[in-house]
């Protein structure tokens, strides 16, 4: 489509127009009204265009809430500075973030992009790129708390994983808010016990 200058739009300023687009239908309806047709409407554009770089619908509006919720909180975890002098301080801090990002997703859209994954529809590579991000946080996070000698030596993979889990599980199938009591007993009653050393 073109601009106002009559020159089209390509890459970035295409995209960032797509996503506002999409954000809108999703805070003015809800995620449900997000279709290629009301979002080419929006963003003055093709449903093809859209169609070519986003085929599942749902792909498109997992991307548009990442990024802003990217932009307006603490960014990825992945690039989290995490040395607050303790396990349980990173613990807190990655949590927190994790927590912080979720809250700029629709309430049950996150539990719908997890039912869609296990159906096999659309996102699994987003799920497996997040998983890997997952060790890589928790690696840096060992890391260090076996440097101040506070980590025990024969931690599973999937113990290692089990903070990013718990609040998966939490935010995506029960709903739950995460609050500071949620967090501290799920910190100080299952993840410290299981990292520490006795």
């Amino acid at each position: 489509m073109e601009t106002k200058q009559g020159q089209r739009r390509r890459g970035e300023a295409l995209k960032a127009d797509i996503y506002a687009a999409t954000l809108r239908l999703v805070d003015t309806e809800n995620y449900e009204a997000v279709t290629y047709q009301a979002v080419a409407k929006l963003a003055k554009t093709s449903r093809s265009v859209i169609y070519r770089n986003w085929p599942d619908i749902f792909d498109l509006i997992y991307e548009a809430l990442r990024s802003r919720a990217l932009e307006t909180s603490h960014g990825s975890v992945l690039y989290s500075k995490l040395d607050s002098g303790s396990l349980r301080g990173d613990l807190f801090a990655i949590m927190r973030q994790m927590r912080e990002n979720a809250a700029h997703f629709p309430k049950d859209f996150l539990a719908v992009l997890l039912f869609r994954n296990s159906q096999g529809l659309g996102l699994t590579h987003t799920f497996q790129a997040a998983l890997v991000a997952d060790e890589v946080v928790m690696a840096r996070i060992f890391k260090k708390a076996a440097a101040r000698g506070e980590l025990r030596v024969d931690i599973s993979p999937e113990a290692r994983l089990l903070p990013f889990q718990l609040l998966r599980y939490y935010m995506m199938l029960e709903g739950i808010e995460l609050d500071e009591t949620l967090l501290t007993n799920l910190i100080d009653g299952i993840l410290l016990p299981l990292y520490l050393k006795n």
